[in-house]
């Protein structure tokens, strides 16, 4: 859904999708393949690298969507890459917030807004402090 809606904004950076799933890697493939700003990638976050060029800045959108052991790693992995690059992290439902608060690396800054349907959304903004 942020593809789609990133792309109804008019945005026209490249994109990267990462889905562990096959199923749905292929299918989000195909519903994007006329888009030539966006690609999909299939495997484990940790263990595919999404590309960038040190002095570029990568937004990463994440919805919830590891567990504990997985996000230690994406966020050690984060800490190296944003050494020569801005790193910028949009965490939604952000179970392991902590993750990313126990290191002095990053700069959080913690969101929250109300939908139309009454569910509170809890999101933080995290990036690396100049």
């Amino acid at each position: 859904r942020v593809i789609v809606y990133w792309l109804s904004r008019g945005l026209r950076n490249r994109l990267v999708g990462i889905e562990l799933d096959r199923e749905v890697a292929d299918a989000t493939k195909a519903q994007f393949r006329k888009s030539g700003n966006v690609e999909i990638l299939c495997g484990d976050v940790n263990e595919i690298d999404p590309g960038g060029r040190p002095g570029t800045r990568q937004i990463y959108y994440l919805y919830s969507p590891f567990d504990r052991s997985v996000m230690e790693r994406f966020e050690a992995r984060l800490g190296r890459a944003a050494r020569d690059r801005d790193v910028v992290v949009i965490y939604h439902r952000c179970e392991y917030l902590d993750v990313f608060a126990a290191t002095e690396r990053w700069s959080i800054e913690k969101v929250g807004f109300e939908h139309s349907s009454g569910y509170r959304s809890d999101t933080a903004i995290i990036t690396r402090p100049k």
